[in-house]
């Protein structure tokens, strides 16, 4: 399915007007997977202060450079994140893309197959 498709659709645009708060929450999971710029800060600075008093918070941080394994993995929590969280305002919203992603996804694989079928 182009993605281009998606974005023009009016079931997605419908989506965004029941949903107003779902697009800023698929920006910041799309944000999730690109690496980010040296001049971001770091998202695990302690508090001036207070570097001895939180022994262990950090420690399933992974190690070394950013990788796009990372970031997949970061996206994939808050996408699970949002499919449960109670005080989420898009909880909804982020279960009604996936399903009509997953809809016109098989839509677009079913119409190759009957293509190729017919070919």
């Amino acid at each position: 399915m182009p993605l281009q498709d998606l974005l023009e659709s009016a079931e997605l645009q419908s989506l965004f007007k029941r949903h107003p708060a779902l697009k800023p929450q698929l920006d910041t999971i799309y944000s999730a997977t690109i690496e980010p710029s040296l001049d971001q800060p770091h998202p695990f600075k302690p508090i001036r202060g207070a570097e001895g008093r939180f022994r262990g918070r950090h420690r399933s941080r992974p190690k070394g450079p950013w990788t796009q394994q990372q970031g997949d993995e970061s996206a994939l929590r808050l996408i699970a994140q949002a499919r449960v969280d109670r005080k989420g305002l898009c909880q909804d919203g982020v279960r009604e893309f996936i399903r009509l992603v997953t809809l016109k996804s098989a839509t677009q694989d079913n119409m190759q197959l009957g293509a190729s079928a017919t070919a």
